[in-house]
């Protein structure tokens, strides 16, 4: 856990004591936590799930270039997941 002192405005105030009060949470710091994890995945992209890597490691060498039929091959693997995310991780072009 990390502490941090914020400075917010009373706008952020209202919307993290409705936070509170809709999921009943003990405190304005549990109501930010929840607020990070409903809204936060569309500024951040979470890591990657222990499914999409044993996907890829389905795949002769991961690591090593992949044939627009492989590509593809993981791709429908990984449909419906943060497939650009594991394709640029490896460094490879998403199809």
């Amino acid at each position: 856990m990390v502490d941090s002192r914020l400075s917010i405005s009373p706008f952020c105030n209202k919307v993290l004591n409705v936070i509170k009060a809709k999921y009943d949470l003990p405190d304005k710091s549990a109501a930010l936590n929840k607020f990070a994890e409903i809204y936060g995945r569309l500024e951040v992209e979470k890591n990657p799930d222990d499914e999409l890597w044993r996907a890829l490691s389905k795949l002769k060498s991961p690591k090593n270039e992949l044939s627009a039929k492989e590509k593809k091959k993981v791709a429908k693997a990984l449909e419906g997941k943060e497939a650009s995310y594991i394709f640029g991780r490896l460094g490879l072009k998403y199809p």
